[in-house]
């Protein structure tokens, strides 16, 4: 990997990177459903948007696709096509395979394919294994292995090029995460002479719904760091908030967290009539609790998925938010 790359180079590493970036979002319980998202590129002076990405959904909320158009001019040409796929006998929502297609001469062609392979007990994403269309059939490219931390977090993913009928190691992300547990810094590494170098960063920036809106990459030379490109996210007006709120946070209890099948929800004294709401890694919803004058809820998450999840409570005068861990 170089440090210097012509602009259709950088537009391609950009584009994988994103994609990388938001299934790593969607492992953390944000809702990716952003509507688009601008590539940009820094000159030196200013950012110079490069592509478009637009997104589409399916009818339960999943991402089908993001067609990428790239600038010429002033105008926007088709230039790849991403179209997911689902295990359709599992009401998580996970991926089970990325296919891009590139538009070459008018019509889409073939350029990689994507599986994804989950722990069985948790529903973590251990493999993206990435194969290119050459001679008309399906090749090993590259896989990627993810790690967690024990909150289920995505912690490292090891990435290794397929040559010579083996894998052979060619970049490392490091994630590190702010106090929302939401990523901070991906830090990316390159296998040079037997040892990782640290050589780029993603930098992660939030709305005030703690939605992702910028993704900034950055060379890094030394002490310096060197802004190369960006990604600018617009969601929907409609999409669910990820802040999390502190109103009231010493009168509020949550536990255990993480849990494994009945969460305790412990409200502020004096506050009633709470709306509580569970949402899980698209931002569904997927559980409503309505209290009365009671201040304990006892929520049973059993039959959820293993993962990050998002509750939300709020009534005439509180909201707060708590991002909870299903074990």
């Amino acid at each position: 990997m170089k440090r210097q790359m012509n602009s259709i180079g950088l537009i391609g590493f950009m584009l994988l990177i994103t994609i990388s970036s938001i299934n790593a979002q969607m492992q953390q319980g944000l809702p990716a459903k952003f509507k688009n998202y601008y590539g940009q590129t820094w000159d030196g002076a200013k950012w110079d948007t490069v592509n478009n990405n637009l997104a589409s959904y399916n009818a339960d909320k999943t991402l089908r696709s993001i067609l990428t158009l790239k600038k010429q001019d002033t105008t926007y040409t088709n230039y790849t096509k991403d179209s997911f796929l689902y295990f359709t006998s599992d009401p998580s929502g996970k991926i089970s395979q990325d296919i891009s297609q590139t538009w070459v001469f008018g019509k889409w062609v073939n350029d990689r394919r994507t599986t994804y392979t989950y722990n069985s007990t948790s529903n973590l994403l251990l493999y993206q294994t990435t194969e290119q269309w050459a001679s008309s059939k399906w090749t090993p490219s590259y896989v990627d292995s993810s790690s967690f931390d024990k909150l289920g977090r995505l912690s490292s993913v090891i990435h290794a090029t397929y040559i010579n009928s083996k894998y052979v190691y060619n970049s490392k992300y490091l994630y590190s995460y702010n106090t929302n547990s939401s990523i901070n810094y991906k830090e990316i590494y390159t296998w040079t002479s037997g040892a990782w170098v640290l050589t780029y960063r993603d930098v992660y920036k939030y709305d005030s719904r703690y939605l992702v809106s910028e993704i900034k990459k950055q060379a890094i030379a030394g002490t310096l760091y060197i802004d190369l490109s960006r990604n600018i996210f617009e969601y929907e007006a409609t999409v669910t908030s990820m802040a999390i709120s502190n109103t009231n946070a010493l009168e509020i209890k949550i536990y255990p967290n993480p849990c494994t099948d009945k969460l305790s929800v412990i409200l502020p004294e004096g506050g009633n009539n709470y709306s509580i709401s569970l949402y899980d890694m698209q931002g569904k919803r997927v559980m409503e609790y309505k209290t009365e004058a009671e201040r304990t809820a006892l929520l049973d998450i059993s039959s959820f998925q293993n993962g990050v999840y998002l509750l939300q409570c709020t009534n005439e005068t509180n909201s707060f938010s708590r991002r909870i861990i299903k074990k």
